[in-house]
């Protein structure tokens, strides 16, 4: 009994041995997974920042055929190594003043004056296009010729100027108005620009697995095929508007946007100092100032008298009417006196006789 326990205490540890030094046992290291070996397609494995939303490549129906994965070069970031790799590529330089290659977005806004708004205008607009802008907006507002009294005008306008000359623009009128007020905005979209550059890419590269897949699949798998067409219209359209939306943002950093309020501003004339004059220039001055006086003073009476005719036509027509009624009541009284005594004379007469 003791000899059967011993043979199978050493069968025991010699199985234990041999088990441990084969080399797919179970205590040698697992090989990792062919799914993991290889690297996921360029747009499932871009890992996005944090502020922007996840971007998830299309992929294909159940009916279509399953994309291979793409194999990862040696060496190659994984993860968020690649995506941090490919946010610190160096940009082509932008423009000469921005030598880090950012995509830099300039807004300025000016108001201004001046004495003289017409030549001010044309200076303006005549800098922006020799700079190589253009203008959006350009309004004036002028005055009314029947206004006599002097009045301010104003202009107003919108540029868009090259951002390599903008310094140059704002020297300009650095130089020529009076700056009442100087506001600029910088705002940095180069997080924005690879963002949207990266994304491409891998729209690109999705677009490329795709048709690979549509030239393998068989010409009777009609599922298949209207399948793998629609994902690449969808892929191109998407990538048609990011390229749209990347354009306006570089038409924005190459073209910097410049707001001028335009005033002008009429200034007090400066009195020229007076000459003492003589006595004989003195009189004349006197003499003419006189006669001036008088000539003015009999063309306003005269003015009065002709505008007061009809009034005063009236005026005559009503009281030669009251003359005549006077009179006529004064003559009847007179006839009534005069015939009152004559009958008080002829009374004592007749008593007489």
């Amino acid at each position: 009994m003791k000899r059967l326990s011993l043979v199978l205490l050493c069968l025991l540890c010699a199985l234990v041995v041999f088990t441990s030094c084969a080399p797919g046992g179970a205590g040698a290291p697992s090989a990792p997974p062919a799914a993991d070996a290889a690297a996921p397609p360029a747009a499932a494995s871009a890992a996005p920042s944090d502020s922007d939303e996840a971007f998830e490549a299309p992929r294909p129906s159940p009916g279509a055929a399953a994309a291979p994965a793409a194999p990862s070069a040696p060496g190659a970031p994984v993860g968020d190594a690649a995506a941090e790799s490919e946010s610190m590529l160096p940009l082509p330089i932008l423009t000469p003043s921005d030598e880090s290659g950012r995509r830099m977005i300039y807004t300025t806004m000016l108001e201004l004056q001046t004495d003289e708004l017409i030549s001010g205008r044309r200076l303006i607009l005549d800098t922006a296009g020799r700079l190589g802008g253009h203008h959006t907006i350009a309004t004036v507002q002028g005055r009314d010729m029947r206004t006599q009294r002097p009045t301010e005008r104003y202009a107003h306008f919108i540029f868009r100027i090259p951002t390599e000359n903008l310094a140059e623009f704002l020297l300009m009128i650095e130089n020529n108005f009076n700056i009442l007020l100087l506001h600029q905005e910088a705002q940095d979209e180069t997080r924005t620009y690879r963002q949207t550059a990266s994304i491409i890419d891998e729209l690109r590269e999705w677009e490329s697995m795709l048709q690979e897949l549509l030239e393998e699949t068989e010409e009777d798998d009609y599922d298949g095929i209207y399948s793998l067409q629609w994902q690449i219209r969808d892929v191109q359209w998407q990538i048609r508007n990011l390229e749209t939306a990347q354009a306006d943002l570089m038409e924005d950093v190459i073209y910097s946007t410049v707001e001028i309020e335009l005033s002008e501003v009429i200034l007090p004339k400066e009195d020229e100092p007076a000459i003492p004059l003589t006595p004989a220039e003195r009189f004349n001055i006197a003499v003419s100032e006189g006669l001036g006086d008088l000539g003015v003073f009999f063309t306003g009476l005269l003015v009065v008298i002709i505008r007061a005719v009809p009034v005063l036509l009236i005026i005559a027509f009503f009281v030669i009417i009251i003359v005549i009624i006077v009179r006529s009541v004064n003559k009847r009284k007179r006839n009534n006196s005069t015939a009152a005594a004559t009958d008080t004379q002829k009374e004592p007469g007749e008593e007489n006789k």
